[in-house]
């Protein structure tokens, strides 16, 4: 940690001179290290799952174990045992967690009105400080009524027919899908006449959306068939479905802009909980509503957020009487009060969450975390702007202290290059970066019938992270290029020391006890590098290379970033040769990766091993009817080589989806 202290000082040692720059709410970007999908590229592809979009970022190394849910790395940072990276939409934190992680099908987010996605390396994000990184949603706002829907199905090679669930079906043959996304935004404007109300009309003040997404698909690789079906009643159906309505009001007023959103998430699936080693069938119901807004006056901008939101596991039918019982109710709060204008310079926020687990009737004791961040906007005389970031958080587990957190970036615009630094580091109470250990320190018992689980409450400990990354861009006629060095030094990680196997039968899948260990440490250093080249009107490709190196750490630490690829490369093709016409190729590599916390059944193998991959994903697209309606074929996996992200995620062969999307104004 000494090294990223100094850097700080030595960055920070230029006489400040008191300057402007854009450093909004919706937290503007400072360099090129973020990176951008925006929302034609999502339309093109004709994308549906978050899944799927976040698989368009380079910066993303991601793996699911089930299909609808996503973990993994931001810009090298977020292993396991820290804080996940956080999520915001429209400039307001959001949360999607259920007991087994961050589920990204869940979040409140309608794709078929996404403007943007951004992705951010560790440090400032409109709720504060991350220590992994942010993604940020950026939707369109429309004041004319319209609507838009999008769906698409697709299938593996080899569909078996009709004989999918019987004994002549061909193994290994998943299909996605149906997957439907729709979204009506009806805008009203006060009526003319003696008592008036609101009535639709175009160009209103108050805007009504109602939204609703479904999505289903089906798992039929022979490895998660044999750990599930002795679970299902009746006909063996591994089948996931998702069903998420929504609805949102928004109301426009001078120097101001108000919420309100209503989301309502249920998914019958079957994810894999890592400490019973399975895949279980259950239902799970989560349920939100978020008021947020900013209004600006007399020089000052005011934003605000409250949400309250609750998830829940309950009772599925199954043929073992295996019952989860579990539900958690979460309360977030933020405020925060910047310098308005065309260039605001500073902003101060103060942040409260709020979580209430249940299990079977026990609740364990988990203290409000508040959190108090600061954001300051300096220009030099050089050339160069510098932000301060920094945030203080009251923790109160075991003990009440004070944790501090500080980034600064440096960033230089002017010339051919473009030069940025961004170096710091924040402390995370158990709260933010190990919720399951605090729970199990809580004396809780983890879903399921096993026991002996609880964990001593001097093991959930406070996580320390530093961050560096350093970036030099340069842009000459149609081609840009970058080079990027990253560091990430953690300690106190609160990491899960047990072995898990996958593949035992069922009823050995429970682990005896689970064990956290919170001296955990390591770091991770790395390197980025793109090129990217238009020519002409009609064509873009972009290439991308990323190696990343555990410089020191024990076999926990390694465990700890095992999901993340040494050496990740990425190719990607946009041609329109006709203006309402698209094709896009993404090929992709990733070295192998070894994940040391899980072994085969045989007990010979510490260490399981997935090999590297290659894929190549290709979509075609077409605009009909002017802008109205866009059919889309995209085949994934034109390699056709089984791949898989994680030790017990399914399989994947080639896939084909077709879908269409249907815009109306």
């Amino acid at each position: 940690m000494r090294f990223f202290f100094l850097l700080i000082l030595v960055l920070a040692g230029v006489g400040p001179v008191w300057g402007r720059q854009d450093i909004s709410v919706s937290m503007k970007p400072l360099s090129s290290q973020d990176h951008v999908i925006s929302g034609q590229e999502i339309r093109d592809w004709g994308l549906i799952r978050i899944a799927d979009i976040l698989e368009l970022a380079p910066g993303f190394s991601g793996w699911s174990a089930d299909g609808f849910r996503a973990d993994g790395f931001v810009f090298g940072a977020g292993p396991a045992g820290s804080q996940q990276w956080r999520i915001a939409v429209d400039g307001q934190e959001v949360d999607a967690r259920f007991v087994d992680g961050f589920h990204s099908e869940a979040l409140p987010v309608s794709t078929s009105s996404i403007k943007s996605v951004r992705l951010r390396p560790p440090g400032a994000g409109p709720g504060g400080l991350s220590s992994s990184g942010w993604i940020l949603f950026e939707t369109n706002a429309s004041d004319s009524l319209g609507a838009t829907a999008t769906v698409s199905v697709g299938n593996e090679a080899g569909d078996p027919g009709p004989y999918r669930y019987t004994e002549l079906a061909t193994p290994n043959v998943d299909r996605d899908g149906p997957s439907a996304d729709v979204q009506l935004i009806i805008p009203f404007a006060a009526g003319r006449g003696d008592g008036a109300f609101f009535e639709p009309r175009d160009g209103g003040p108050l805007r009504l959306s109602l939204g609703v997404r479904a999505d289903q698909a089906h798992l039929t690789n022979e490895a998660i068939l044999d750990r599930v079906y002795v679970l299902f009643d009746g006909v063996r159906k591994p089948r996931m479905t998702l069903i998420q309505p929504r609805l949102g009001i928004e109301l426009q007023r001078p120097g101001g802009l108000h919420r309100v959103t209503w989301t309502q998430t249920t998914l019958r699936d079957l994810p894999f909980l890592e400490a019973m080693g399975s895949e279980l069938p259950v239902s799970r119901h989560s349920r939100s509503l978020r008021a947020s807004g900013r209004q600006v006056a007399r020089g000052l901008a005011v934003t605000y957020s409250v949400s309250a939101s609750r998830s829940s596991m309950p009772e599925r039918s199954n043929g073992e009487d295996l019952s989860l019982d579990w539900a958690e109710s979460l309360m977030r709060l933020r405020l925060e009060i910047a310098s308005a204008g065309a260039d605001p310079v500073w902003s101060l926020g103060y942040s409260m969450l709020k979580r209430r687990p249940n299990s079977r009737g026990f609740e364990p004791f988990l203290p409000t975390v508040p959190h108090v961040d600061f954001r300051v906007t300096r220009s030099l005389a050089s050339g160069w702007s510098r932000v301060w970031s920094g945030q203080i958080v009251l923790g109160r587990y075991p003990t009440t202290r004070v944790l501090p957190g500080l980034y600064m970036d440096m960033v230089r615009t002017e010339g051919p290059w473009t030069w940025s630094a961004r170096a710091g580091f924040v402390a995370e109470t158990p709260e933010d970066s190990g919720v399951e250990a605090l729970w199990l320190a809580g004396g809780w018992d983890y879903p399921g019938d096993g026991a002996g689980r609880s964990l001593g409450p001097d093991r959930a400990h406070d996580v320390r992270t530093g961050s560096l990354d350093l970036e030099a861009r340069q842009t000459r006629g149609d081609v840009e290029w970058a080079v990027a060095l990253y560091g990430r030094s953690v300690h106190g990680l609160n990491v899960p020391a047990g072995r898990l196997e996958p593949d035992s039968l069922f009823e050995a899948r429970y682990l005896s006890e689970r064990v956290f260990r919170a001296d955990v440490s390591g770091t991770l250093v790395g390197v980025r590098a793109w090129a990217s080249q238009r020519v002409g009107e009609y064509l873009s490709h972009r290439l991308d290379y990323g190696f990343a190196h555990t410089a020191r750490g024990d076999e926990a630490f390694r465990q700890a970033v095992s999901g993340l690829p040494q050496v990740r490369a990425r190719y990607s093709l946009r041609v329109s040769p006709y203006p309402r016409t698209f094709f896009g190729l993404v090929a992709r590599f990733d070295s192998r990766t070894e994940w040391s916390r899980y072994r085969t059944v045989s007990g010979g193998e510490d260490v399981v091993r997935l090999p590297a991959r290659v894929t190549v994903d290709a979509t075609f697209s077409k605009q009909l009817a002017g802008k109205h309606l866009r059919l889309h074929a995209t085949l994934k996996n034109l390699t056709r080589g089984l791949t898989s992200s994680h030790p017990a995620g399914p399989l994947q062969d080639l896939v084909f989806v077709v879908g269409l999307r249907a815009s109306l104004r």
